[in-house]
């Protein structure tokens, strides 16, 4: 993955856990609340990736 295609990507992932916390803190049922500790949790382990790999190839 090329540096830009590695911003866009890890921006992208940025928001998607923070739309999972948003999740989990409207969730009404422990089902939502579940899928959005899920969602920043895959979010947070994905930047975790692109900052190690540091945008090299695998």
């Amino acid at each position: 993955m090329n540096t830009l295609s590695s911003w866009i990507v890890g921006i992208l992932m940025v928001v998607m856990g923070l739309l999972g916390l948003l999740f989990t803190s409207r969730a009404d049922d422990s089902g939502a609340a579940i899928m959005g500790i899920i969602m920043f949790g895959f979010a947070v382990f994905f930047v975790f990736r692109l900052i190690v790999n540091g945008g090299r190839e695998d």
